[in-house]
């Protein structure tokens, strides 16, 4: 309503929380299933074959459907959205910093290279995230160091008691 843009990654929220998203973007495996209007996701769903149930909440149901359909069919279905030619056309222009929107659409390659690549985003991400705040990263080292020294404590001389004596 302000007119400011905000990211958020969501697993599952309540019907509540998902109606005041505007826009809605839903991955499976790093490929774009559906990106779009919240208001326009169950129809867009119910053409291709899975209608909202009444009394649902959306969210729960999208999360069903990308857990519980194979990759393979949700191609053959045309669940994956694809790259439009020559650019973005009328959509609206998505920002992901390196990664272009391009880049998220369904490549060839199997499920190794899919977590792969998954795997590699949320490293960097994780690394950034640590390089940016300084606090929390000498916070974790901090309570690594004490838990060591706790349980070192603990179990001082575990090893060296003979528990064969009655």
């Amino acid at each position: 309503q302000a007119g400011a843009t905000v990211a958020a990654t969501i697993h599952q929220p309540s019907s509540e929380v998902f109606d005041l998203f505007d826009i809605c973007i839903l991955l499976k495996n790093g490929c774009i299933v559906y990106e779009g209007g919240v208001k326009e996701m169950p129809g867009w769903f119910g053409q291709h074959g899975f209608p909202l149930p009444v009394h649902t909440n959306p969210a729960d149901h999208v999360m069903t459907v990308v857990q519980e359909v194979a990759d393979a069919d949700m191609d053959r279905i045309g669940l994956f959205m694809v790259a439009p030619e020559g650019g973005a056309g009328d959509r609206p222009a998505m920002d992901f910093s390196e990664v272009s929107a391009h880049a998220l659409v369904k490549k060839p390659g199997n499920a190794l290279t899919h977590f792969a690549t998954e795997v590699y985003w949320v490293g960097l991400r994780e690394l950034r995230n640590s390089y940016r705040n300084q606090v929390a990263l000498q916070t974790r080292f901090a309570i690594t160091a004490f838990l060591m020294l706790l349980f070192a404590l603990v179990f001082e001389g575990a090893a060296d008691r003979d528990d064969t004596v009655p």
